[in-house]
């Protein structure tokens, strides 16, 4: 039987693999290396694993989801901070009111939304790096309308949309949605 803080250290350091490498975390099931119990007590920052496990429990990783995606390279140390609290706390609310959310999000857009001119960005894109829609709601119109792999093919930027693509579908698995829930946001979106 392991040590307590070995959940929060191996979903830890797969999740971050996750957000910041090619490492799939749901493909290896949150599996990306083992520790020793011996190792693991020998870290620095070893307390602040066992005490984010001991705290968060069957929510550890939705914790650790909700902090990385807030800061995509947040180390251990950043989650034992009151901030990291916070964070959870609006994440958890983003994805239980998503639906509400995507209707806020939306307003002053078109059905046209979607759509670049020449050798600009969609007016979503646009909003959404200006962080006026939330990472959530891009995910949620995905699910309705699977845009991004369109924006993959056809979008001509090679700076901007791939990082920012590969964030949202590394993203996407964690932001879950009934069927329900996912045509809600296509009548929102068509009806603009």
């Amino acid at each position: 039987m392991a040590i307590e803080g070995t959940r929060a250290y191996t979903t830890f350091v797969a999740l971050r693999l996750h957000f910041t490498t090619d490492f799939d975390y749901i493909k290896y099931n949150g599996k990306a290396r083992s520790i020793s119990d011996e190792k693991l007590q020998s870290r620095k920052d070893y307390d602040h694993f066992r005490r984010i496990e001991r705290r968060y429990g069957d929510h550890l990783q939705d914790f650790i989801v909700a902090n990385l995606v807030n800061e995509h390279t947040a180390w251990i140390n950043d989650l034992v901070k009151p901030r990291a609290d916070v964070v959870f706390n609006t994440w958890k609310k983003n994805i239980e009111n998503i639906v509400p959310n995507v209707e806020e999000d939306l307003k002053g857009l078109d059905q046209h939304m979607f759509s670049a001119g020449k050798e600009t960005h969609p007016p979503l894109l646009k909003k959404y790096l200006a962080k006026k829609i939330k990472p959530e709601t891009m995910i949620a119109l995905d699910y309705a309308f699977s845009y991004i792999k369109n924006w993959d093919r056809h979008l001509d930027d090679p700076i901007i949309w791939p990082e920012h693509s590969m964030f949202l579908r590394k993203y996407k698995p964690f932001v879950i949605m009934n069927s329900e829930a996912v045509e809600k946001v296509a009548t929102i979106a068509e009806n603009r």
